[in-house]
């Protein structure tokens, strides 16, 4: 009976809650983060857990993954704001603190003030629930622990437990102890004599084993308790062993492991356990209360989520043997059930009912303390009992596997629906409100739906796939562009008590633990579902090994995240070629596909338009954009310099910055000083030794590439360092490359400076919003050298430089210049030119694909070292000396990827290691490869446009011919588009700066919003909005040149379409669009019904005449094959106007 009442030897589970203002009590913010606050949560966060079989009944097929999924996001994680309060404002009441609840920074934050100077000391006591069980409760349960033992084990636990200090410790020594719960895999049914896992004090865990051997122990038994020993110590528990046959010494043998226990648990924990116990019995239960409760909330929501997804009862009874008040705990539950099933099952509510008492009836018997009445329970094996149970300190319940549901918002209430998503806003996140945009973002990923979500800088975009992950089951994969994004949106994540995340990323490991290691170690927790947000840079989507594990893992990844997805169009086209594949390896051919999201704070119309295409995001309302980028918060300064007087005028700017910026406590305002280069005369470590030496302040430097002279290995772990450092305030001020300017969240930067031009607009709005936000005035400044005006003009302008002539320059040339040439230096670094690229793809084709195709036996798919691709293609110059393994790769995979596009071959993979490409070989007719061709090309080309483009082209007949006809074709494509595009942001950066200098900040502001916001279409589309005049609409038409026009023209009809969703002009616009795009159907129906409305507004024959003309014409233009289909959608709208 006993044996089968033991906690440990029954399934457990792990999962506890803690209150804000309680963290604070424990640790410094961010206290969810804090190792120490982490540690005591998890020693509690086990209990036993009778998981029960998932039935296929898919009722509640997803109510149960996500609230378990909500319930063991961290430990701790936060509680809901009804226990917090309740607790909080019992202590208050009780005297032990003064609560004040704080919502001012658009946050909900408990602050505490203590009454008793012990109060840290009585919370962490409460949270080793052995410490505080009366003698009688504690003498029962070592009764229970005696009779586990065999005589020898128990001769030794009387001795134990006599050299004590306090016999509760004697509760932390569990006997027989199975193995697999304590980290050892490969050792099942094995247990071991005495286990201690508790926290230690100083930090980290104790663990230790205790072996009784008695004297039967063969050789054979002897081999095997060795390679146990080596297994537990492996897993970090150190292992004692008492021989039987020398009893003698045991109690020398005891002495340094009370010594090691009195460290962990040391005098001053029990002496406070001990005032605790003596405590009158209100007092005491309202102190343990802030502990326990929050605990309680977050196992009885795991085991109703359990229950649920086995198919279990809709309504629950929970019984309360131990008499704690769990009435606020039960309704904390309740209200987390119903918001998730007002989204998910509106018409299937789950009841939860606190009972009286032990009930033996109850569903759900709650024990929130040892007992040996939680023992009894469980032998009993009559309902679900949860009940303290050790759980290995590095468990992490795996998230319960299930399908998403799409949330059918158009057929709930639209009440409901807030409360819901307010309620899960400020209850998992601890926010007050969305922020605008965010609720929109959001509505859509619960529908399963692609999303691409354009908020300002600091508008809280990460919020938007958080808290859709957590309401969907599976786990979310966020491809980030920089380390630094990786680490800080993770650390951002543990501070809110997620901590089921993980970034995958070279140079995370130490010293003792070496990269492979702790990647295949990661690897290995994801399948096991340990992880809930993996955060990945596109590369890692390029290594064979990887790309096999996400395979595997697509039917529990829910979400992909595309963040910062402006680097998909400004970095995916050359130098980040693994952008333009995270498409594909996110389940092209996987039964169900990942929901993609793209999220930024910076992209232009041109930059969305590459984003669709990328991504193949084409759905019209999958674009979520805010009302303006404004950040009126931020103020603009520009100014202009020469290269003689850069420094000091910088010098003088930073002087100014810090006397004129106010500081609450006197501190150093925190600040980012950026640079476009490491290295250099303007590289951010000649900036933070020029600033030194002129103002005698220590300036740190963070950039992506390590500076010159020092190593590598070691660099990644200074930046990480620094990252922190500066995040949690000890470094006020960093110069630093863009590599530390995306994504960054810290609230209380006052000022950047730009100490050159940036590369783009979108470049200056992204670093530039680093500052002010927490929604305080902060400043912003660009300092940018001009003194070669025309010469940057006509460098800048594709129309009088072209890309070949702009290649053909040498980097010195170009580095020597002002700012915006300057810029130039990484433009001509990926787009190398058009002979350039042409050559390596020749050789590619003929000298590498070819001769492995000719051969019918040959294998399917090879390897091809970069070190075996000549050097002289991957330079520009003479000396292919200095061409890196980095421009080897870059111009393989470029020829690669134009093959792949092309079909020329089926696939490509790399491993970064070995420096090695895998590729996948297919022998494709020409005719298939211009298929191909067009059919990308069709994406983002009009009809007509590709018409133009094959009209009088003579196409090859060969397959090696073709492939390298239409590899051409893309790379007069791209250097046409994309090369012309990137000249231009430079050319808008420099204007906008000039414009700051001779107009003013106004003026800056507004060019720059008027990069971010508008088209060349918005404004006479608002006046179509506005007016009945017809001529206006068919001007727009005249205006339309190819697909980027009618993209743009699509978004500017469908932003006035919100306000007046029923004008014909801007329904028949938008209509056109579509039709010429993927969606033609849904085009012609806007189409019927713009013609429709006209016809209801009784236009003069002669108009509509006129109308009907415009189109069609336009349409045989741009799309000739869909004329009979547009000249239907007219008909039909007139018809359908006549019978109405």
């Amino acid at each position: 009976m006993q044996q089968n009442g033991c906690p440990w030897f029954r399934s457990y589970s792990a999962a506890a809650y803690m209150a804000d203002g309680v963290a604070r009590l424990l640790a410094e913010p961010p206290a969810f983060a804090s190792s120490d606050v982490r540690r005591y949560a998890h020693y509690q966060s086990g209990f036993t857990l009778s998981k029960p079989v998932h039935t296929g009944a898919e009722k509640h097929g997803v109510i149960g993954p996500v609230l378990g999924k909500i319930a063991q996001r961290g430990i701790p994680a936060p509680c809901s704001l009804r226990v917090e309060r309740y607790v909080l404002n019992e202590a208050q009441a009780a005297g032990l603190l003064d609560v004040a609840e704080e919502t001012d920074t658009g946050a909900f934050v408990f602050r505490c003030i203590p009454r008793r100077s012990d109060l840290a000391d009585l919370l962490q006591a409460c949270c080793i629930p052995e410490l505080l069980l009366d003698e009688g409760e504690v003498d029962t349960l070592l009764e229970r622990y005696t009779s586990l033992c065999t005589p020898p084990e128990e001769a030794f636990f009387s001795m134990l437990l006599d050299g004590l200090p306090d016999p509760h410790l004697g509760l932390l020594f569990l006997p027989q102890r199975p193995m697999d719960s304590m980290g050892i895999s490969n050792h099942h049914d094995e247990r071991v004599d005495f286990a201690l896992e508790v926290p230690d004090h100083r930090g980290g865990w104790l663990r230790l084993v205790i072996e009784i051997d008695d004297s039967s122990h063969t050789f054979e038994q002897l081999s095997k308790d060795r390679k146990r020993d080596l297994d537990l110590r492996a897993a970090g528990w150190k292992v004692y062993r008492f021989p039987l046959g020398k009893r003698a010494g045991w109690q020398a043998k005891l002495e340094p492991i009370a010594e090691e226990l009195s460290r962990a648990v040391p005098q001053e924990m029990l002496s406070a356990a001990e005032t605790l116990r003596r405590m009158d019995p209100w007092t005491r239960a309202v102190l343990c209360n802030l502990i326990t409760l929050p605990v309680a909330e977050a196992q009885i929501a795991v085991a109703v989520a359990q229950s649920l997804h086995a198919g279990g009862k809709q309504s629950l009874r929970i019984a309360n043997p131990q008499d704690l008040p769990l009435a606020p705990v039960v309704a904390a539950v309740q209200e987390m059930v119903d918001a998730i099933t007002t989204l998910h099952t509106p018409d299937d509510p789950v009841t939860l009912t606190l009972a009286p008492g032990a009930d033996p009836d109850a569903d759900l018997i709650y024990y929130g303390y040892p007992s040996a009445a939680a023992w009894d329970a469980l032998a009993a094996k009559k309902s679900i009992v949860v009940a303290p149970c050790p759980a290995w300190s590095e468990y992490v319940e795996p998230f319960i596997p299930a399908s998403p549901g799409a949330v059918e918002f158009a057929r709930l209430s639209a009440d409901a629906v807030d409360a819901s998503l307010d309620y899960l806003l400020q209850n998992v996140f601890r926010k007050v409100a969305f922020r605008p945009k965010q609720r929109e973002i959001i509505v859509r990923a619960l529908s399963l739906r692609p999303v691409i979500g354009l908020l300002p800088t600091a508008a809280g975009k990460s919020l938007c796939y958080q808290f859709s992950s957590l309401l969907q089951p599976g786990f979310t994969f966020i491809v980030d562009p920089l380390r630094s994004l990786m680490i800080d949106q993770k650390n951002s994540l543990e501070a809110m008590g997620i901590h089921r995340c993980h970034t995958f990323m070279s140079g995370a490991g130490d010293a003792d633990t070496k990269d492979a290691e702790l990647r295949q170690r990661g690897y290995r927790k994801m399948e096991r579902g340990e992880f809930l947000f993996v955060f990945n840079s596109p590369e890692r989507l390029q290594i064979p090994e990887f790309i096999n594990l996400v395979n595997r893992q697509m039917d529990n990844i829910t979400y992909c995240v595309v963040d910062e997805a402006h680097c998909v169009s400004e970095w995916g086209h050359d130098f980040r070629l693994a952008y333009m594949n995270v498409w594909r390896r996110m389940g092209e051919h996987a039964a169900r596909k990942p929901v993609l999201m793209a999220l930024t704070g910076t992209a232009s119309q041109n930059v969305l338009i590459d984003i669709r295409h990328i991504l193949m995001i084409y759905e019209p309302d999958a674009v979520i954009e805010p009302s303006t980028f404004d950040r009126a918060e931020l103020t603009f300064e520009i100014y202009r310099t020469s290269r003689a007087d850069r420094m000091k005028d910088l010098a003088k700017i930073l002087e100014h910055l810090l006397s004129d910026l106010p500081s609450a406590v006197e501190e150093t305002p925190g600040g980012l000083i950026f640079s476009n280069f490491v290295g250099g005369d303007v590289g951010v470590t000649q900036i933070a030794g020029e600033l030194k030496s002129r103002l005698g302040r220590d300036i740190p430097t963070y950039s992506g590439r390590a500076p010159a002279g020092v190593d590598a290995a070691r660099w990644e772990e200074e930046k990480a360092a620094l990252q922190v450092d500066f995040k949690n305030d000890r470094i006020p001020i960093l110069a630093c490359t863009h590599s530390f300017g995306m994504g960054i969240d810290k609230p209380n930067i006052r000022f950047t400076i730009h100490t050159m031009l940036p590369r783009s607009l979108e470049d200056f709005y992204q670093q530039a919003g680093r500052a002010g936000r927490d929604g305080k005035p902060a400043r912003c400044v660009a300092v940018f050298v001009d003194e070669e005006p025309q010469a940057a003009d006509q460098l800048l302008d594709p129309g009088v430089t072209p890309h070949d002539a702009l290649a053909s320059r040498s980097d010195r040339n170009l580095s020597e210049h002002e700012d915006a040439v300057r810029n130039l230096w990484f433009l001509q670094q990926t787009f190398p030119g058009t002979w350039h690229e042409r050559r390596a793809l020749y050789y590619t084709i003929h000298n590498i694909l070819l001769p492995r195709m000719q051969d019918p036996n040959g294998p399917k798919d090879f390897e091809y070292s970069i070190w075996d691709f000549p050097t002289k293609f991957a330079t520009t110059t003479d000396k292919p000396d200095g061409v890196s393994d980095d421009d080897l790769k870059r111009t393989f995979e470029m020829a690669l990827h134009r093959c792949y596009l092309t079909g020329a071959i089926t696939d490509y993979a790399y491993d970064y290691t070995g420096k090695r490409f895998r590729i996948d070989l297919k022998r494709t007719e020409p005719s298939a490869i211009y298929a191909r061709l067009k059919k990308y090309l069709s994406e983002r080309m009009t009809e007509s446009e590709m018409n133009a483009l094959f009209r009088g082209r003579v196409l090859k007949g060969t397959s090696p011919e073709a492939a390298y006809d239409a590899g051409c074709i893309l790379i007069d494509y791209f250097y046409e588009t994309i090369e012309k595009r990137r000249r231009r942001a430079i050319l808008h950066m420099l204007q906008a700066a000039r414009d700051g200098v001779e107009q003013g900040p106004a003026a800056f502001r507004e060019a720059l919003l008027t990069y971010l916001e508008a088209s060349t279409f918005t404004e006479t589309v608002k006046q179509i909005a506005r007016s009945d005049d017809h001529r206006l609409w068919l001007a727009e038409l005249d205006r339309v040149q190819g697909m980027d026009d009618l993209t743009q023209l699509l978004g500017a009809c469908r932003r006035q379409l919100e306000e007046y969703p029923s004008h014909p002009g801007l329904l028949i616009l938008a209509g056109f669009c579509r039709a010429a795009g993927l969606t033609p159907e849904e085009g012609f129906k806007d189409i019927a019904e713009g013609f429709r409305n006209l016809s209801r507004r009784q236009v003069a024959s002669k108009v509509w005449e006129e109308i009907e003309n415009a189109v069609i014409n336009h349409t045989r233009q741009l799309m000739p094959s869909r004329e009979g289909d547009m000249s239907r959608a007219i008909r039909l709208g007139d018809s359908q106007a006549a019978e109405s």
